[in-house]
């Protein structure tokens, strides 16, 4: 995004001629009490707008301005029992993540393609049978490269609520021209079909479908704009027939976690889209602690220079699962084209690059996996992903790439590596299903500032019996598997002038449910301080993996880091059983408040051979339709019990011992406090 588009959009932020607020609303409601509700809001001057999906819908209050309190909130959730969340939807200035290089290889395209594409082609691979969604500013579907793709009757509006998805090219304003052209530029990189003498290359997958989705608009004042309905609205159109979802932008805010509807839309366009197999949603690598790209449920590629270097606009992003060229057809070559919509003279472009480019790639690489095998689950492709992305052929990166505990190398910004469409294509077509995703997660009740340990020893004598009662041992269910496993988190927290540890120890009290090899792992950090421009976050596994969530410089003065959702897929492949280490660090010593309020392990579940009660569950778990597996309810009811008697009885007996300790530590430092010292010289 060129600065002066950025400049432009503050300069109108603090001119208030825009606002980050909506006058329209989310609310969950059960579909059966939608009337009933949608009465009670009239009274209130609400008018409905739209329904998400099931239980979420949207209404647009009359006269609403800025932003609503957390006590608006409140009074509007009372308003009626059936009421269950209220959120205020937010506008977004979006950021096409493209940077407009020029390439100078116009005329040049089939034999440039690299990341094994060629390759996949000779398999037959084409794309088709498979459609993408593109969610974007919208696209020329008359383009003559496009058009035969172009799936019309798939395709909407949701800004304006129609079917008109062009651009509306505003050509009085030409410096927003490529912003415009942004969806017509990764259309072409997908699924452009031109012939052997046309200036553009051939789409990844040429014979694909396109269901273009308009979410987004211009607004000449300050650039691309969209409202989350729009953007929830789009990830949950026609999941029945759309296989990938095809997001080339972020949003320039940093430490936002997602709305309810649009974290509810993820989850079950995972678990009900592709006719129950999962749809994926693809996004690139984009500001740290971004919503959209800390789910499980999205796939976040990163972006590769020519010559297999860094770009410059490519930040550290532990979520990135993988990567793909940015700025050209492969490593050896200086650019790319694709097609364009701007030009009266010609229908072709080499003024396009970046993460933009490299969402196009992947998603356009998964077509061609997804026609090879189309029983894949989402997670399948997944796990795909992660097998076919290489390093090697990163040359000048190769050697900055780290092997996690199960052999797997990951960078800190390019994910396990550069994406290989034939590798891909090759595993798809003899895969065996991963199966049901199982979680275990954590959580605490207290928080606490980080300051030396003998200080906080000293002022909370009795702060490690306080800390030990104040946790619990919880139950998680996901949304595809509920786990039933328990998680404890443990005394392991060390403080000091300089970090704060979190220890959490896994151990699966029922192995038939328990995600014992990890793929993706998640934390909630909290973090102020008065200098956080210093501070980093890290995980350390039990295998001694380090997976850095932020570095140095990452979080500027501006973020409010509270409860913000983090996640890291450097750890795929390790053992998910034993002692987690979260890590928040400054390195000036300023005094700061951190903490870790929850950890979430999803995973697959290694059922060993001939152990027939895990056989048995499994059976029963995965004999319900793709995504709807459920535990028995013996097994969830014996979970939520009290604990067994002799297992309280320990837990009262240690909590007898600590309270003695306690009492003893307290009396000596008491003694201690008040007797005569020699002064302590420094």
């Amino acid at each position: 995004m060129p600065l002066r588009y950025t400049l432009v959009f503050l300069l109108a932020i603090v001119l208030g001629q825009i606002s980050d607020y909506t006058d329209k609303l989310f609310f969950k409601v059960n579909d059966e009490d939608f009337e009933h509700v949608s009465g009670v809001l009239r009274k209130e001057d609400y008018t409905f707008v739209s329904q998400i999906i099931s239980g979420i819908y949207v209404f647009q209050k009359r006269g609403l301005t800025g932003k609503l309190s957390e006590e608006d909130l409140q009074l509007i959730k009372s308003y009626d029992d059936k009421i269950q969340t209220v959120e205020q939807v937010r506008r977004w200035h979006i950021q096409p993540t493209s940077d407009g290089l020029t390439g100078q290889n116009l005329g040049v395209h089939d034999s440039r393609y690299g990341m094994g594409i060629g390759d996949a082609w000779n398999f037959s691979m084409t794309g088709e049978n498979v459609t993408l969604g593109v969610l974007d500013v919208g696209v020329d579907i008359t383009h003559p490269y496009l058009l035969d793709n172009i799936a019309q009757q798939l395709s909407w509006n949701y800004d304006s609520n129609t079917s008109d998805v062009s651009p509306g090219y505003q050509r009085s304003y030409g410096e927003f021209l490529q912003l415009q052209d942004h969806g017509t530029n990764v259309c072409g990189l997908l699924s452009a079909n031109s012939n052997e003498s046309a200036p553009c290359a051939k789409g990844v997958a040429f014979k694909s479908k396109l269901a273009i989705i308009k979410v987004a608009h211009l607004d000449v004042k300050v650039g691309i704009l969209a409202d989350d309905d729009n953007i929830a609205g789009g990830l949950a159109h026609r999941t029945d027939t759309i296989s990938v979802y095809v997001n080339a932008f972020t949003y320039r805010n940093t430490f936002r976690n997602l709305n309810f509807a649009t974290e509810v839309v993820l989850e079950q366009g995972t678990r009900i889209g592709r006719q129950g197999k999962g749809s994926m949603f693809v996004f690139p690598s984009a500001k740290i602690g971004g919503g959209l790209e800390n789910k499980i449920h999205t796939i976040v590629v990163s972006g590769v220079n020519p010559n297999g270097s860094v770009p410059a606009s490519v930040a550290s992003n532990a979520a990135v699962l993988t990567s793909a060229l940015a700025y050209s057809f492969s490593l050896m070559s200086a650019g790319m084209s694709t097609t364009a919509g701007i030009y009266s003279d010609r229908k072709c472009t080499d003024k396009f690059g970046g993460t933009s480019a490299s969402t196009a790639f992947l998603s356009g690489i998964l077509a061609l996996v997804l026609q090879a095998n189309p029983g894949l689950s989402w997670r399948d492709v997944m796990h795909i992903i992660v097998q076919s992305s290489e390093h090697e052929s990163l040359k000048s990166e190769s050697s900055n790439f780290t092997p996690n505990a199960a052999g797997k190398y990951f960078h800190a910004m390019f994910g396990f590596g550069l994406i290989n469409a034939e590798k891909a294509v090759s595993l798809a077509r003899t895969w065996t299903p991963v199966g049901n995703m199982f979680a275990v997660t954590g959580t605490h009740l207290s928080q606490r500032s980080c300051r030396p340990l003998v200080d906080y020893v000293t002022s909370h004598p009795c702060w490690l019996l306080k800390y030990i009662v104040t946790n619990q041992l919880v139950r998680y269910n996901t949304s595809e598997q509920h786990s039933n496993d328990t998680f404890r988190r443990v005394s392991s927290k060390i403080c000091n002038d300089m970090s704060c540890s979190f220890g959490f120890e896994i151990k699966c009290a029922h192995y038939c449910s328990c995600a014992s090899t990890v793929e993706q792992v998640q934390v909630s950090i909290t973090c102020h301080t008065s200098n956080p421009k210093t501070t980093s976050v890290y995980i350390t596994s039990p295998s001694g993996t380090k997976s850095i969530l932020v570095q140095e410089g990452q979080i500027s003065t501006k973020d409010i880091v509270t409860d913000v959702l983090m996640r890291s897929v450097n750890f795929w492949g390790e053992n998910a059983t034993g002692l987690w280490i979260i890590n928040i660090s400054i390195t000036d010593g300023t005094i700061f408040n951190a903490n870790v309020s929850s950890i979430i392990i999803s995973g697959t579940n290694a059922i060993a051979s001939g152990d027939m009660p895990c056989e048995e569950l499994h059976k029963s778990m995965t004999a319900s339709p793709p995504g709807q597996a459920t535990v028995s309810e013996d097994l969830m009811d014996s979970n939520a019990k009290t604990p067994k008697p002799r297992e309280k009885s320990a837990l009262e007996a240690t909590i007898a011992v600590l309270f003695l300790v306690c009492i003893l530590i307290g009396s000596i430092i008491f003694f201690y406090l008040n007797a005569d010292h020699a002064p302590v010289i420094p």
